[in-house]
This record gives C-alpha cells, sequence and structure tokens, in this order.
C-alpha cells in the first residue's frame, strides 16, 4: 500500500493509468469520482488490475456527508473482498478500528495535517490550533492528542520556540495522554518514538516505532524514523536498507526522506554522499536550517572549507545567535564521539561556541 503523500500526487495527473502503477511499483490501482451535493455524497469506486487491464471492481455508492467513517468502512471490504483477501482477527481488529466518529473533529484534524507538512514556524502554528480544535470537538481524539504533541516537538527540535525548555516535557505529557486514551494507533506511537528520539531514549524510541510498524507494516514514515534512531543511537549499518525501504513505500517521499539518509552517510564517515543527500534538501527547501547545518559540517570533514564556510555564513545571517552549544542540544546522538565529530565540523566550519 503505496503512501498517501505519494498517490495524492496524481491527483491531477495526466498521464495512463497504467504508468501510474508502474511508478509507484503496483498492481492494482483504485481510484474513483466523488460528487456532493447537499448533504448526499455520491461515489463511484473502481480498481484496475494493472496486468491484465481488467477493472475487477466497479461500484457506487450513496452516503449522507455525516456518514464518511461508515462509507470508508464500505468501501475498504469491497477491495478486500475483491482481492480475495481475508484479515485475520487481529487485522479485522484493526480494521474496524476508529480515531474518532465525529466528522467537524476529523475535519480539523486533516487540515492539520496538512499546515504541518508544510514544515515552517508559521504553518506549525496553525497546525497546532487545529489539531487544538479537534481535540476539543472530540477530547478522546487519540490521533489529534498525539499530534497536537508533535508540534511542541517540532518546535524544539527546528529552534522555533523562546522557551525550549518547556518544549519537551509538554510534548510527552500529551503523547502519554493519547496512549492512555489508544494504543491501537500506528500514527499515536510514531510520534512517541519521535519525542523520545529527541529526548535521546533511543531504546524507548525503537520500541515505539517497531509498534508502529507492527500495526501498519506499511508505514514509509515509521522505516525513516527507526533507521535514524538507529544513526543517531550508533548502530547505522541497517538504516540504509530501511530508508530504502521506505523510498518504495513512499516514492514520492517529502525532504526528511534524504535528511536522514545524509545523518546515516555521515555517522558512517561517508562525507560526500552525506554532503549529497543534504544538498538534495535543499534544493527542495533551501530555508531548511538542520540540512545546512550538516551539509556544512559535511563539506568540513571533506575538507571543501571554503563551502563549509559559506553555508554557515549564509545561516548565521538568517540565526545570529546560534552556537554550537545550543545546536549540541538538539541533536540526539547517543554516543559523545558521535556527536562531537559533528560538532567538530561545525567548528572547522567557523561555527562559535
Amino acid at each position: 500500500i503505496i503512501a498517501h503523500t505519494s498517490v495524492q500526487t496524481y491527483a491531477q495527473a495526466s498521464i495512463t493509468r497504467t504508468r501510474i502503477a508502474q511508478e509507484l511499483g503496483v498492481r492494482y490501482l483504485v481510484y474513483g469520482t466523488l460528487q456532493q451535493d447537499g448533504k448526499v455524497i455520491r461515489l463511484r469506486l473502481n480498481m484496475l488490475d494493472t496486468k491484465t487491464q481488467q477493472v475487477v471492481l466497479e461500484k457506487d455508492f450513496d452516503a449522507q456527508d455525516n456518514d464518511l467513517f461508515n462509507l470508508h468502512d464500505q468501501l475498504l471490504r469491497e477491495i478486500l473482498a475483491t482481492l480475495l483477501i481475508t484479515p485475520n482477527a487481529r487485522e479485522q481488529q484493526l480494521v474496524a478500528h476508529r480515531s474518532t466518529n465525529n466528522l467537524a473533529a476529523y475535519q480539523a484534524f486533516v487540515r492539520g495535517l496538512e499546515l504541518y507538512g508544510q514544515r515552517n514556524k508559521e504553518a506549525n502554528e496553525r497546525a497546532r490550533h487545529e489539531f487544538l480544535s479537534a481535540t476539543a470537538l472530540d477530547p478522546g481524539f487519540a490521533r489529534a492528542m498525539a499530534a497536537l504533541a508533535n508540534t511542541y516537538r517540532a518546535d524544539y527540535v527546528n529552534g522555533w520556540s523562546v522557551t525550549p525548555g518547556d518544549l519537551l516535557p509538554q510534548a510527552e505529557s500529551l503523547v502519554h495522554r493519547a496512549l492512555e486514551m489508544d494504543s491501537e494507533i500506528a500514527q499515536v506511537h510514531f510520534v512517541a518514538a519521535l519525542i523520545q528520539r529527541a529526548q535521546k531514549h533511543h531504546q524507548l524510541a525503537l520500541s515505539h516505532a517497531a509498534e508502529a510498524i507492527a500495526i501498519n507494516p506499511n508505514y514509509a514514515d515509521a522505516f525513516i524514523l527507526m533507521a535514524s534512531i538507529l544513526c543517531y543511537s550508533g548502530q547505522p549499518d541497517n538504516a540504509l536498507t530501511l530508508i530504502n525501504k521506505a523510498q518504495r513505500l513512499n516514492p514520492n517521499y517529502p525532504v526528511n526522506y534524504p535528511f536522514h539518509s545524509g545523518v546515516c552517510y555521515f555517522t558512517q564517515r561517508q562525507y560526500v554522499a552525506a554532503a549529497d543527500a543534504f544538498e538534495t534538501v535543499l534544493s527542495r527547501n533551501p530555508a531548511s536550517q538542520r540540512a545546512t547545518l550538516w551539509l556544512s559540517a559535511s563539506y568540513a570533514h571533506n575538507g571543501n572549507l571554503d563551502d563549509a564556510r559559506w553555508q554557515l555564513t549564509e545561516l548565521l545571517t538568517w540565526n545570529p545567535g546560534l552556537s554550537l552549544s545550543q545546536v549540541a542540544d538538539n541533536v540526539p546522538y547517543q554516543h559523545k564521539q558521535d556527536l562531537d565529530r559533528f560538532l567538530d565540523g561545525l567548528r572547522k566550519a567557523g561555527m562559535p561556541e
């Protein structure tokens, strides 16, 4: 099952469905049309077997707009039946599982996710307000509670707050509440792993990432997260294999995928490959502070000091108060020698203490 972010890019595509399937590396393609007339939603569902070029499922559905969750369940049952898949007891439980039955809360949650995906300070703040709205509408909405926690973690790791010391405790408290509400949601464990990684609790972070994958074996972001935890904890050997798997599950992957590839290469002292990865990040997001930091350190270890100093000078122009001690607090390496090597690269590039 290919990640939504990759599939979404083909919503307005003019290429053939067979070509889309080839690019995504899948055999079956689900597509259709949706129309809303007042409170009535009409949906046509189709599924194409790209190997035989046969439409193996074609069905129309009508539903009220307040019954979208039941419509989702109907679609899933039709697809499973067409593929002759009979879920086991555990899978049936996960299929039937819902985070919320409140449509307004879910819509606020989805808006928050779209904003969070922009990965900048202003959008993160707006995402937080959407997640707060979702949890106000449904106080038991565990996914929204975990997403809210993640906005505080994002503020911390990106240096978007003037009170960073308060952020991780607040994030941990919120995700703990989400786990108490519902521990059967992959995304909640994913956020818990992110927060534990930021606190350098690597074994606990790995445990949550593994649980996220156990619940959803197609969770591409969880494979990336597990790879990054392994690299930060000094176990990079299998990390790139996990990253490659994530990229197969999410071919149109976001910029954090090459970023974590770069961290893994850096940890393995492959500084040329690391620099290539961070250059890829900056080609897609030129304002990425953390990619600029790691690129500068990679250049310095390559002996490319002119480019290292230029990158760092640019960064210090945007953020003149940045220092080695501040950076050290936000890099979750477990072993001092790994952190020292990263900081030494920045020191060579001219980062103030």
